[in-house]
């Protein structure tokens, strides 16, 4: 039997198909192995030659051909759960490294934030502490030298006064600092969350387009295997109908 163009037509066959068929097969083609497996080359479908056997063969080589079918199915099957496998290790993997992360960033900044807050808090004390002594001082020298009462009220308010503006200036200093700290905790934390984003993202995308190329490749492959396997039983079967 020859495949020509009329009858690809017949079939359906697309345009790109068409053209190679015709460039590589311009008066046609006879159903031998070594033309089939050109076509298999080109990547033609062969597979549809099987509407053209009359129902009798047709179920003879429906045998083979499901066969053939049913390997081609069992491989991509397996390749596309290895495939789906890597992808959920992955994003395990990626999203367990991220949670570490933050877990780590967050007990660093906790450690950090209680010592520079226990930190601040001993100095809004001890400025404190240092202001009470300072005033009762002053209120002491205040009711001893009663008698120079004007004079003592105002050194007394004096040193109240200087007092409560030191403890002011030590306690913005001590919020400064502990604001400074907490802003530098932070914008670590969030430097080192981005980039471990960042690369747990792009081993993600890495591992999951290796991946995917392997299932389409083998894929790819057992396909080329199935029409490779349907070649004999197909032209056993045109054979058989050529004899009868």
């Amino acid at each position: 039997m020859k495949i020509t163009r009329p009858l690809l037509e017949e079939n359906q066959a697309c345009i790109p198909q068409k053209e190679i068929f015709i460039a590589e097969f311009p008066e046609g083609m006879d159903l031998t192995r070594e033309n089939l497996e050109k076509c298999i080359t080109l990547k033609l479908p062969i597979e549809w030659l099987h509407r053209l056997l009359p129902i009798k063969r047709l179920e003879i080589f429906k045998v083979p051909y499901d066969a053939a079918r049913a390997t081609y199915y069992a491989t991509r099957d397996a390749a596309r759960a290895t495939r789906d496998a890597t992808r959920d290790a992955t994003c395990a993997t990626a999203r367990a490294t991220l949670d570490e992360t933050c877990a780590t960033a967050f007990e660093i900044y906790e450690a950090t934030w209680e010592t520079t807050r226990a930190t601040a808090e001993a100095t809004y004390d001890a400025a404190r502490a240092t202001r009470e002594v300072t005033c009762a001082t002053a209120r002491a020298t205040y009711y001893t030298t009663c008698a120079t009462r004007e004079t003592a009220w105002g050194t007394y308010e004096a040193a109240c006064a200087t007092a409560w503006g030191t403890y002011e200036v030590t306690c913005a200093t001590a919020r400064a600092t502990l604001d400074e700290t907490w802003e530098t905790i932070r914008a670590t934390a969030e430097a080192t969350y981005e980039v471990t984003c960042a690369t747990a993202f792009e081993t993600y995308e890495v591992t999951w387009e290796t991946a995917r190329a392997t299932y389409y490749a083998t894929c790819a492959t057992a396909f080329v295997t199935f029409r490779s396997a349907i070649i004999d039983p197909l032209i056993e079967a045109f054979k058989e109908e050529t004899s009868e």
